[in-house]
């Protein structure tokens, strides 16, 4: 007797999953991984949900599509049910969210690794998330995409745990940025506020 499709997607393992993915090209793959968690999500077992999550994550990420990602790996962190896997996905959920530039999303994706950490590992998460902006607003200044750094040294200039010569350093790449993108007024607000001190 032959299985309808819907037996043989119930069935579905991660090393079917994998056996699938080496003979398809990337776009394939994508298509492939993407019925998968759409049209037979709640028939698919949990961890081949999220062995499929994260192929897909990184064939996003290969292509440059960090929102497609993050999405992939939300369904992810959704579906893990350690507080160590939800931390750690949530953190990776962040970080392509600002590469993304989409902060507010990646703010509140942090605060639920926040949640899911032990009080031990928060700090370290707070300090995280600092590394990130910075990182990110480097890349940007490196790339010379300066509206894109300046969005990204304004939205790190909003945490709360940066020190005064972190405060400083981060405005005075804005000064040059904002001279360089002719925001003068911006510019030399910022000059006289670094003078002040």
């Amino acid at each position: 007797m032959v299985k309808s499709t819907r037996e043989k997607k119930e069935n579905v393992t991660e090393a079917d999953v994998r056996e699938k993915l080496a003979t398809l090209s990337n776009e394939l793959k994508i298509e492939y991984l993407e019925n998968l968690l759409k049209k037979f999500a709640p028939a698919v077992p949990d961890a081949t949900k999220i062995f499929a999550c994260r192929q897909l994550a990184e064939l996003y990420k290969a292509k440059g599509w960090w929102s497609n990602a993050s999405r992939a790996l939300e369904i992810a962190a959704n579906t893990v049910s350690t507080y160590r896997e939800i931390k750690d996905l949530w953190i990776e959920v962040a970080k392509l969210q600002i590469k993304n530039n989409d902060y507010l999303m990646a703010g509140d994706s942090f605060k639920k690794s926040i949640e899911a950490a032990s009080p031990s590992e928060r700090a370290k998460i707070l300090e995280l998330i600092k590394q990130v902006h910075f990182q990110q607003a480097e890349e940007y200044e490196k790339a010379r995409r300066q509206n894109d750094a300046v969005k990204a040294y304004e939205q790190t200039l909003r945490l709360t745990n940066l020190t005064d010569a972190e405060i400083r350093q981060i405005k005075t790449k804005l000064m040059y940025l904002y001279e360089k993108l002719g925001k003068v007024q911006a510019a030399i607000a910022l000059r006289e506020q670094l003078n002040k001190k």
